[in-house]
């Protein structure tokens, strides 16, 4: 038993050395998902204005801390203005991705669920699928042109 464990441990950690770069990209995204659906929570009930709407304000806030962060961390590269260019143009990709998620789930799928559920799901469905489709765009480009 104790070898299998041995075995087990030096798997995860060969694991977590192999995917560090996906892991601590995860790690920040996860944050500010947290912080950006708590931010669009609170828009949501108390300017009672378009989930859309909501959205870009949350995410483009939260996006300035997630840039620097994935900069410093993940991509180690230098936050200059070439890697801001990236930033950016990824970033109106993945707000036009996620709007167009949310808006669908929000208002169409979801649209019978009581506001928590709708905004909760919406807001997960759209942040996995952005995570998956910057992390790779961003991930090629960082590490071939720049």
């Amino acid at each position: 038993m104790a070898r299998f464990v041995a075995l087990t441990k030096a798997k995860i950690i060969t694991l977590i050395i192999k995917y560090q770069k996906v892991l601590k990209y995860l790690v920040l995204t996860l944050l500010a998902a947290l912080a950006e659906t708590i931010l669009g929570w609170i828009l949501l009930i108390t300017l009672h204005v378009n989930i859309v709407i909501v959205n870009v304000i949350a995410v483009s806030i939260v996006s300035i801390i997630h840039y620097a962060l994935t900069m410093t961390y993940v991509f180690k590269k230098g936050k200059n203005y070439k890697t801001l260019l990236v930033y950016v143009i990824s970033f109106f990709v993945g707000i036009f991705l996620q709007s167009i998620v949310i808006w669908f789930f929000y208002e169409v799928v979801l649209a019978r669920q009581v506001e928590f559920i709708r905004y909760s799901l919406s807001k997960g469905i759209s942040l996995v699928t952005s995570f998956c489709c910057l992390y790779k765009v961003r991930s090629i480009v960082f590490s071939k042109f720049m």
